[in-house]
């Protein structure tokens, strides 16, 4: 979550900085860090925009 403290990740970039398959990430991780409000999308309107990305909530 360090990561995406100070900027808006995508789920490519957070796949290659940590050397993990994007859709492992995603339904692993990614999906349960927003669950618990822990994480935010850049566009939450359309969770499925194909420019999405994540970043810590403060």
């Amino acid at each position: 979550m360090i990561l995406c403290t100070d900027r808006f990740l995508t789920l490519h970039e957070l796949s290659q900085l940590l050397r993990r398959e994007s859709n492992g990430l995603r339904k692993n991780h990614i999906k349960k860090l927003l669950e618990m409000k822990k994480l935010r999308l850049r566009y939450p309107d359309v969770p499925s925009h194909r420019n999405q990305a994540y970043k810590t909530v403060q």
